[in-house]
């Protein structure tokens, strides 16, 4: 999903940084700071979206999060207004519409 989902930020005009993981994550966003994080609730470690976007939001506490999961009941906190939570499957418009209400918040 990591490489449709860059691929529809880019048509909306993003400019997009991959992460293998969420350290590899973490440290990109350590060194150049991204205007949204997009991450799956899930990332297969031992760390999850949750925590990854909490590091991130210490350090831009109005730094915009699109959590996505197949299993949205695995999120633990509350969504903020900077925030917004999608199911996977997710429709190409649904991901866009996301993401452009979150950059609208900036």
């Amino acid at each position: 999903m990591r490489k449709v989902f860059a691929i529809l930020l880019t048509d909306l005009g993003c400019e997009v940084t991959q992460a293998a993981d969420a350290a590899d994550a973490m440290h990109r966003f350590a060194s150049a700071p991204w205007d949204l994080l997009v991450t799956d609730l899930n990332l297969g470690s031992s760390i999850d979206g949750e925590e990854v976007a909490r590091k991130m939001t210490r350090r831009i506490p109005r730094l915009p999060v699109l959590y996505v999961s197949s299993d949205c009941s695995a999120f633990k906190g509350e969504v903020g207004p900077n925030q917004r939570l999608l199911q996977k499957p997710i429709a190409a418009s649904q991901f866009a519409e996301a993401v452009e209400e979150l950059l609208a918040t900036d």
